[in-house]
């Protein structure tokens, strides 16, 4: 598989291994010239598929906002609530919310990233 990662989850008896397989990702923002984007990437402690979410990403070359919701368990409901999603991560591009890891590796994958990113910087 090649650029994949494994993700090593302990538990108290029950260690657990997630295997990712991210593909190599052009360089988006390099391909949507200088232009600013605003990417929130909502995660918790421990969540490999946040980890999965800002690997993507990183590797699209896309800058993005982490913001933890760990210890806020009042924010993270809120956000639940406002966005109808109970689980992280949550995933903004601007004002759009995107879903989590699932949506926008899908997005990407349909070459739907880009255009969003286009549509939300315009």
């Amino acid at each position: 598989m090649g650029d994949g990662f494994s993700i090593i989850l302990e538990s108290p008896g029950k260690p657990s291994i997630l295997h990712l397989y991210i593909p190599h990702i052009p360089p988006v923002a390099r391909q949507l010239g200088a232009e600013v984007l605003s990417i929130t990437v909502y995660t918790t402690d421990r969540c490999p598929y946040c980890i999965a979410a800002k690997a993507l990403l990183e590797r699209a070359g896309l800058e993005f906002t982490e913001i933890n919701l760990s210890g806020d368990p009042g924010r993270k409901a809120s956000l639940k609530e406002k966005y109808r999603w109970r689980t992280v991560p949550m995933i903004l591009i601007g004002d759009r919310f995107i879903g989590g890891y699932t949506e926008l590796s899908a997005l990407q994958k349909s070459g739907g990233l880009e255009a969003v990113l286009r549509e939300e910087s315009s």
